[in-house]
């Protein structure tokens, strides 16, 4: 399978400079699962890093600004994977049953719980001061206009929507395939005239994550646009490295706390009461280990002591 057209996802000065080469690479390249990952995250590395090509901030300020950002995005996906583990979870009554004659599978709970509580706090605490200043250099000493930093182009919104239309898709398809292997039909059976209704309310919900993408978006480009002391940004280094153990410490406590219901109360574990077998776990551990891998690339980008290049390495087959 062709893999070049991944190119036109890099910004335009990284194309200028590096899309030759890189499409002869990938010509004789011979793709894997591995390789549309390296370019696809590459392709985000690529646009967080594009001022380095054209010269506009300095490579320390650049650095230190995309890894402020990327462990903004790592915890808000770390925190999608908590609620959803808490919605999972809902009815508690159940799962608190299962803690009283197990302790440690209330105990991890209450770990998992306590790590976004604490990434929360941490965020906050390395947040605030990039915030005020931004606002402080950026639109009281510059009088840029506000509004301006959160501008964004109507096809990056409507991609995001649908980017959040076919995560509900294909939540949808996930949960009939596990519907079916649990002996079930794949959805439920509507009558003609609730089939318009489904399709809204699936418009309707793709509005969920469309919205906490698109916050997300407008923050992370604002702190990307405006003018930050460095100083700050170097204090939120600190908190960022404690966000990222604080996720990773979720993780493990996820990990733990579904093996121990497994592993303790088997046929809770598969009852619609308590996990439904496990699937739901297949989208929230990979969600949050997604979200410990970017926090800890913010983590590594933020300490380096030289700027890194925004030419991406194709993975080996």
């Amino acid at each position: 399978m062709r893999l070049i057209w991944l190119i036109r996802l890099y910004p335009k000065a990284w194309r200028a400079r590096y899309g030759e080469e890189m499409a002869a690479v990938l010509e004789q390249h011979r793709p894997t699962t591995a390789t549309w990952l390296s370019l696809l995250f590459g392709a985000l590395d690529a646009h967080l890093h594009t001022a380095a090509l054209t010269g506009n901030v300095t490579p320390m300020l650049q650095r230190l600004r995309s890894s402020a950002i990327t462990a903004f995005c790592a915890f808000v996906i770390f925190g999608l994977a908590v609620g959803f583990l808490g919605r999972t979870a809902d009815p508690h009554a159940p799962f608190a049953a299962v803690a009283k004659v197990h302790p440690e599978v209330g105990i991890a709970y209450s770990i998992i719980n306590r790590s976004f509580t604490a990434g929360s706090l941490l965020l906050l605490i390395g947040g605030i001061p990039v915030i005020l200043s931004a606002f402080r250099r950026t639109v009281l000493r510059d009088r840029r206009n506000p509004f301006a930093l959160f501008a964004l182009r109507w096809r990056a919104v409507l991609w995001l929507y649908l980017g959040s239309l076919a995560l509900v898709l294909g939540y949808i398809v996930f949960t009939a395939l596990s519907r079916v292997a649990g002996g079930l039909p794949p959805f439920p059976t509507l009558a003609p005239a609730q089939i318009p209704l489904f399709l809204v309310a699936m418009l309707a919900l793709a509005l969920v994550p469309f919205i906490i993408a698109l916050v997300t978006a407008l923050i992370s480009i604002a702190v990307w646009r405006s003018d930050i002391s460095a100083g700050v940004l170097r204090f939120a280094r600190i908190p960022a490295l404690l966000l990222a153990l604080s996720m990773l410490t979720g993780l493990i406590a996820t990990c733990f706390w579904t093996a121990r219901l497994w592993i303790d109360d088997r046929a809770f574990f598969n009852s619609d009461a308590g996990l439904s077998g496990g699937w739901p776990m297949l989208i929230i551990i990979p969600m949050m280990l997604i979200a410990v891998l970017l926090a800890g690339s913010a983590v590594r980008r933020g300490w380096a002591n030289q700027p890194e290049s925004v030419e991406p390495q194709v993975a080996q087959a």
